[in-house]
Order: C-alpha cells, then structure tokens, then sequence
C-alpha cells in the first residue's frame, strides 16, 4: 500500500492503479482457497456414520461418529474404503491405511498395535501407532488368524 501511495503521490495513477487491483485480486483469490480448504477439512472432521465403541464394561455400542470423545475404544470399520472418523491409537491387529488425503504419499502406510513396552505415547514419534482422522482404511488384520477379533483403537483427538 505505501509502493502505491508514493506512485500516486508521482502521478504514477495508472500504474498504481494496476498494482491495486492485481493485489487485491490475488488476496481475494488466496482467501477463496483457505475457506475452500478448510471447508474440506471440517467436512471430512464431520463424518458422520455409525460406528461400534466399547462401553466401560465391555459391551459393544453402536453410536454416531460425531459423538466419539478421547477416551472412547471403538472397532475399526474392516471394510476398505471406511473413513477413520477421529485420531485414535491402534491397541490390537494391524490395519493398513492410504494417507494420500493428509500428506499426498501414494504409498498405503501399516499402523501396528502400540506394545505395552511403551511407557508414554507421543504423538508425533509414534505414528506408525496412530490412526488418523479423515485416512482411508485398505485392510485390517487381527492379531489371532484362527480366532480373528475386531481391531480396537482409542480415540485421542476429535476434529469437532
């Protein structure tokens, strides 16, 4: 804004006026992208399906993902194409995930269990542990081939 007072204070009004409005149209267009972006993100925070948790005493509850909360263990959907619906740590089997929508590696990523070797949970080192929110499931694998038990993961952080 000062570049384009002193070219108007040198009678540059033609150039100043160009300069005006390519900046206030690149500035309405990178607003125009950070409300698209973040309309996106909170849509995909916003899922909204029905999903399995474990109550306090061990029964399985069927309940709207908008509702999870950190601290609630739910059953990771097995069918591939599921939305994981909040970050979460993965406490049984292994499920692999495309994370192509969060850090746009087109490589499917394997999340394994978390060991109860851990003393404390990190959530940036332990990310081969955590499943994040918005990442599609490809498969799931429980720990007992011969007996094979839903996969559970505990919430930690919700997008809501």
């Amino acid at each position: 804004m000062l570049c384009v007072a002193i070219w108007i204070y040198d009678q540059y009004y033609t150039y100043a006026i160009v300069v005006l409005v390519l900046q206030l149209l690149a500035v309405s267009l990178r607003l125009y992208q950070v409300h698209t972006n973040r309309k996106k993100i909170s849509e995909m925070a916003r899922y909204s399906k029905e999903i399995n948790i474990l109550t306090a005493d061990g029964v399985d509850e069927e309940i709207d993902c908008a509702t999870l909360a950190p601290g609630d263990v739910f059953e990771v959907p097995s069918y591939s194409g599921a939305i994981i619906p909040a970050d979460a740590i993965l406490l049984s089997g292994s499920v692999i995930v495309n994370e192509a929508d969060l850090t746009g590696e087109s490589i499917p990523t394997i999340k394994t269990k978390i060991t109860k070797r851990k003393i404390y949970y990190d959530y940036d080192s332990h990310s081969q542990h955590t499943l994040y929110c918005g990442t599609k499931i490809i498969q799931t694998r429980s720990d007992d081939q011969d007996n094979p038990l839903p996969v559970h993961a505990l919430v930690i952080r919700t997008g809501l």
